[in-house]
């Protein structure tokens, strides 16, 4: 295998993977991925952005619209094993979805 390439082993009852090899320069190194809960509500806070000691927050959400009863936030992560890579944060709920990032 040439520098940055890697395998990677998919567990056949979830397709996720478990486990990347990836070969560099000096070696190898293992990676291994446990999944404890998988489709469970993150909880607000983890949604927040990140405050610097002694800045001041001019919002207390990263979206204008704010959330309703009925709103949910979500995170979209695609890795490119399909061959799409993105990435999305936002809101969706009866008044339709909110949302940023990278396609």
């Amino acid at each position: 295998m040439g520098i940055g390439a890697g395998k990677q082993g998919i567990d056949a009852k979830t397709f996720l993977p478990v486990r990347v090899v990836h070969y560099g320069t000096f070696g190898y190194e293992i990676f291994r991925f446990h999944y404890d809960n998988l489709h469970q509500p993150l909880p607000d806070a983890t949604f927040q952005p990140p405050i610097k000691p002694g800045a001041e927050l001019k919002s207390s959400d990263w979206f204008e619209r704010k959330l309703g009863p009925d709103d949910k936030r979500f995170l979209t992560i695609k890795d490119g094993a399909d061959g799409q890579m993105s990435g999305r944060l936002g809101v969706s709920g009866p008044g339709g979805t909110t949302s940023s990032g990278l396609n």
